[in-house]
This record gives C-alpha cells, structure tokens and sequence, in this order.
C-alpha cells in the first residue's frame, strides 16, 4: 500500500501518487 519511505503526511501523497500530479500538489497545497 504505502511505501516504507513515505512518512507522516507524506504517505498520504504516496498512497495517492497514483493520481495526476496536480490533485497531489493540490492536497500539499490544503495540508499546508
């Protein structure tokens, strides 16, 4: 599912690394 690497919030952006790029930048962008 996620990805050892991938930490704390950033997992989430892993687990939806699967989406276009800016639906991630999006979700960055709403955490911040």
């Amino acid at each position: 599912q996620v990805h050892k690497e991938c930490e704390s919030i950033i997992d989430e952006l892993c687990l939806k690394s699967t989406k276009p790029t800016e639906d991630l930048t999006s979700r960055v962008e709403n955490t911040e």
